[in-house]
């Protein structure tokens, strides 16, 4: 019931409307009953044309019989029949229509309902730190965000109007079989504990393989993403074979938790209705000894008991059935709040400070990190100080830290302890979109979204014009690629560019950042993936980015940093060296060590 609050909680701000629905649906259920009263009184008076004038009712069922004898006259049993008749389709012509109404009404806010779920959680999950990202796979966030949040639509359609409505058809129903007859009613009652306790067991199992099915659902897309992704490797490396099998092994499992999730729905239906027939058969012999032999009931009773007892029987089965459904959707509901319930967030201060201008410097002090609390500290005691206007150079091994030095700056992560300040405040107490505003990044792997070229140069400046496009277009040495183009600006990059080479993708990205025009730029290895020639157009491009800012480049190639104002040698999560160039090689230590290594390479 906590989840299903919770989905509930969602459609607060329809509850005019869920009001209006849950109005018409009971009117609709009392139409429903009225009718089967209506048929039952014609098909006794066509079955006995002698019909017993009621004058003065004595109890609640001769009253009823009364109206209905008002409302159709004295007239001849003709005359009566017809008007029946026509009373039956005013009846049921109502009855659909506030059926279609509140139909409509319910599919509105279950549409609106899960629109709000989906955007809220995209906006969540996109808030959330790097962290979570690093111990999820994208794939299973997608499966979540589609197809766990399609079957909450479902149950959320299923369960909002029919939990009510369908107990409240039955509840008119044992009413009515009430008044007919109490002794008989008292065993039809027999069927609800019994289809309930059924819908129950089988409902909890439906939940559990519901819950695996959404899970092997999310590694069926991880493994279409991998492979899509990487198909050249896949290709290059002949692993077409491996693939296959394990994409048909993994849906093979998929497909024997549906069926068998299958099985246990189409379970509930035969049963109940073998319940329900069995009371049913008790009942038409029993009661059909009390009109024949006792006469201790009238056939016009019987036949409004038989016709109620079975339409009873509908929204019983209806409640089984939503019932699987409604544990399909809770078992998505769960995975859907779990990642609600993520705060691994990038928080604003209660009263951040809007900050437009970097002035003095940027100060790690006793700066520790790691990316859970289980752990080994990624960055130990970190305390460095980089000035406005200068060029630092970090360097070091792969694994050292020097990516995740450079990730603390923009808050991609918090500090585990210490603190980074930038003129003497803490970063934590800016305004999140004003500290990333003074930042730029150029990483040695490009992001590039599958649009034009001109539009992912102006994910750095929305607000861009087309002169501050070609210009940045001209600073990152760009212009022969979108002249040889032949949609120019407007052609698509491809995903994740896969139309550009690697020199044309980093120069994008250099485009990009020049447009944001940061005072703070950190450039990430962006040459080291590159052949020469790529290389020196790419090099072209930074040196006209790179003037009158303070920049922060990570290197493996120590020849592009020969001239950084400091250099920061990393080495398991700590800054073991600090100077510039000719004083590290004066020290002939760790620096020494990866220049003569990389120098007596070539």
């Amino acid at each position: 019931m906590k989840t299903f609050k919770r989905l509930l909680s969602f459609a607060k701000e329809y509850k005019i409307s869920i009001v209006f629905s849950i109005l018409f649906s009971f009117i609709s259920v009392i139409l429903n009953s009225s009718s089967i009263w209506l048929i039952g009184t014609m098909l006794g008076n066509i079955m006995n044309a002698e019909t017993r004038i009621i004058t003065e009712p004595s109890n609640v069922n001769e009253y009823l019989n009364f109206l209905i004898q008002t409302l159709i006259g004295y007239g001849t049993p003709i005359e009566q029949l017809k008007t029946l008749c026509y009373i039956l389709t005013a009846v049921f012509i109502l009855k659909n229509l506030l059926f279609y109404i509140s139909k409509n009404i319910i599919s509105y806010v279950q549409n609106k309902v899960i629109t709000k779920i989906r955007i809220k959680l995209f906006k969540h999950v996109s808030s959330l730190s790097l962290s979570f990202f690093n111990n999820n796979k994208t794939a299973e966030l997608n499966s979540i965000m589609i197809s766990d949040i399609g079957n909450m639509r479902i149950a959320f359609s299923q369960s909002l109007q029919k939990i009510i409505v369908e107990p409240a058809s039955i509840v008119s129903f044992i009413i009515l079989l009430l008044i007919i007859n109490t002794k008989f009613t008292l065993i039809v009652l027999t069927i609800i504990p019994l289809c309930g306790f059924v819908s129950y067991k089988i409902g909890q199992s439906i939940r559990r393989k519901a819950s695996r099915s959404s899970h092997k659902i999310a590694s069926i897309m991880n493994t279409i993403k991998e492979t899509l992704n990487n198909i050249k490797i896949v290709k290059i490396f002949n692993n077409q074979t491996f693939q296959n099998k394990k994409f048909k092994k993994e849906n093979l499992e998929h497909f024997e938790l549906s069926f068998r999730q299958s099985k246990l729905s189409n379970l509930l239906t035969p049963i109940n209705e073998t319940i329900g027939l069995l009371v049913g058969i008790v009942l038409i012999w029993f009661g059909g000894l009390s009109v024949l032999e006792t006469q201790s009931m009238s056939s016009e009773d019987f036949i409004k008991f038989i016709l109620l007892l079975f339409a009873m029987m509908q929204p019983i089965r209806k409640l089984a059935n939503i019932n699987a459904l409604f544990q399909n959707g809770l078992a998505s509901s769960e995975r859907v709040f779990k990642i609600f319930d993520n705060s691994q967030k990038i928080y604003n201060s209660e009263s951040p400070i809007k900050i437009k201008n970097f002035e003095s410097n940027i100060a790690f002090e006793n700066v520790f990190f790691k990316y859970d609390k289980s752990d080994r500290d990624i960055l130990k005691d970190i305390n460095v100080k980089i000035n406005n206007g200068d060029n630092i150079a970090i360097v070091g091994t792969s694994g050292a830290g020097k990516s995740t030095f450079s990730e603390l700056i923009p808050r991609l992560y918090d500090v585990t302890n210490g603190e980074i300040k930038i003129d003497s405040i803490n970063i934590k107490d800016y305004d999140l979109e004003n500290l990333r505003n003074l930042i730029g990044v150029v990483s040695q792997t490009p992001i590039l979204f599958n649009d034009s070229i001109k539009n992912n140069i102006l994910l750095g400046n929305l607000n861009a014009t087309d002169k501050e496009i070609n210009e940045a277009i001209k600073s990152s040495n760009l212009e022969d690629l979108v002249m040889k183009l032949p949609n120019g600006l407007e052609t698509k990059v491809g995903e994740n560019g896969v139309k550009l080479s690697g020199g044309e993708k980093q120069r994008l990205s250099i485009a990009r950042a020049i447009i944001k025009n940061p005072q703070i730029l950190i450039l990430d290895e962006a040459t080291a993936s590159l052949d020469s020639e790529s290389e020196k157009k790419v090099h072209k491009a930074i040196d006209n980015i790179i003037t009158n800012r303070t920049v922060i480049i990570i290197a493996h190639r120590l020849s592009t940093i020969i001239n950084s104002d400091k250099i920061l040698v990393m080495e398991n999560g700590s800054i073991i060296e600090t100077g510039n160039h000719k004083d590290l090689i004066s020290l002939n230590k760790k620096y020494k060590q990866l220049h003569d290594l990389q120098f007596s390479r070539n």
